[in-house]
């Protein structure tokens, strides 16, 4: 068990648009490169004027994880939770430290 299982309580499958060959047509999809990826997700409140100077609150996400991770931008990241919560989101910029990997990301609306 590594530190990021002990510190990182939440779980991501991470997944990149790829040119795949089967039965001899190549074509482009989602293909899973990593799975059950130990992380935490952080939220936090951003506040600013809207439309007609009306005050609006968005959340910011931003996903920490450990720094051997190979995220791109535009990969897809399912997160859960630990408290069993599903999100979607976009992966952004990452900024790798050496002990972590900090990812900026766009959370996926649902219809």
């Amino acid at each position: 068990m590594s530190v990021f299982d002990i510190l990182h309580k939440d779980k991501m499958t991470i997944s990149r648009y790829e040119k795949v060959k089967k039965d001899g047509i190549t074509r482009f999809e989602d293909v899973e490169k990593y799975t059950n990826i130990a992380c935490r997700l952080s939220k936090e409140k951003l506040s600013n004027l809207g439309d007609g100077n009306i005050p609006e609150v968005t959340i910011g996400h931003k996903i920490f994880t450990g720094p051997s991770i190979d995220i791109q931008k535009g990969d897809k990241i399912v997160l859960t939770e630990k408290s069993g919560r599903v999100y979607k989101f976009i992966a952004g910029e990452s900024f790798p430290y050496d002990s972590h990997l900090e990812i900026s990301v766009k959370k996926e609306e649902t219809a």
